[in-house]
């Protein structure tokens, strides 16, 4: 009987594998997006029947934006914030508003950061004689691009050669960085080793690391570039701010790290005028600046010292409202 009922068994057809379920959609990118994030744009960094059009789609609104041409050309060109010390090292056919190397878009708040190469170093590409190591260097510039696919400002420089006036060094890791130091602040938990891009100074102000040198400003231009990036400008703001609320002092935040915070608000306050800075320091250094700092600056504008310092107005007694980007 086991030997019949195993060929009865055995003689069943076999249950057909139901086939597999299709899969799921992908699911719409959430608000506005990119089409892509890289161009090369010229035929010598590009593959064949690459196309290099750029978009921004948002399709809940019907947003359909050309940023970039199939042959790389940037369209609603915004101009070029051009300056002599770095245009001399670049050809005019570089200015124009032409992907020729390579060109990315990074994300940054409800827009993105476009950072347009306009001149690689010729170690690392193709030059007049093919084999590289000539002395060009790098040269990058950036804009920001909203939410709904418009520049919000000309082009500026944002890198020139390896370090240069490049705020790329600041970005490496601020976020970490910012981190440690709003906890160091908030919370007591003191930075056994103050991050160097925190709090940064002009160059000439004092050293406690030579690491720190890396993030020093070159001039007051470079402390602009710095200001007018929306995450670095409103990260010293949270800094400043924090400093402020806190009841602990500078020593038991910072230790010997502490002249830092008089060179960089002293710095800050005298270039971009932001009250917050004179309030930091009315509070823990009793309104006196960075000496270094205002003695550099000062002679940078061909005034006197105290002139200068007077000139950056007042003491805030009150909470002013915070000057905007």
């Amino acid at each position: 009987m086991g030997w019949l009922f195993h060929r009865r068994r055995a003689s069943e057809p076999a249950q057909p594998t139901p086939p597999p379920a299709p899969p799921e959609p992908p699911a719409p990118p959430a608000g506005p997006y990119l089409t892509q994030t890289v161009v090369f744009g010229a035929r010598a960094f590009s593959r064949p029947g690459e196309d290099s059009s750029v978009y921004i789609v948002d399709e809940a609104r019907g947003i359909r934006r050309q940023l970039v041409d199939a042959r790389g050309s940037i369209l609603h060109f915004p101009g070029i914030v051009r300056e002599a010390f770095w245009t001399a090292e670049v050809s005019p056919a570089a200015l124009e508003p032409q992907i020729h190397f390579r060109t990315s878009f990074e994300k940054r708040g409800d827009g993105w950061i476009m950072l347009w190469c306009i001149q690689p170093d010729g170690r690392y590409w193709a030059d007049d004689d093919g084999f590289g190591a000539e002395k060009d260097q790098e040269v990058t510039l950036y804009t920001y691009v909203d939410r709904d696919g418009c520049f919000t400002g000309p082009f500026r420089r944002y890198k020139l050669g390896a370090h240069g006036y490049a705020m790329d060094r600041f970005l490496s890791h601020h976020a970490a960085s910012q981190a440690r130091a709003l906890a160091a602040i908030d919370d007591g938990v003191r930075c056994v080793c103050w991050p160097g891009d925190i709090f940064p100074q002009l160059r000439g102000a004092q050293v406690r690391h030579l690491s720190d040198a890396f993030y020093h400003f070159r001039d007051a231009d470079e402390v602009r570039d710095y200001w007018s990036h929306p995450v670095l400008a409103e990260d010293l703001r949270a800094l400043a701010r924090a400093l402020l609320a806190t009841d602990r002092s500078l020593w038991a935040i910072l230790g010997h790290e502490e002249a830092r915070v008089q060179g960089s608000m002293t710095l800050f306050f005298l270039v971009t005028g932001e009250a917050l800075f004179r309030q930091v320091l009315e509070k823990f250094f009793q309104g006196v600046p960075e000496a270094r700092t205002l003695h550099a600056l000062a002679r940078a504008r061909g005034a006197d010292p105290e002139a200068v310092w007077r000139g950056a107005g007042e003491p805030a007694k009150d909470a002013p409202g915070e000057t905007e980007l």
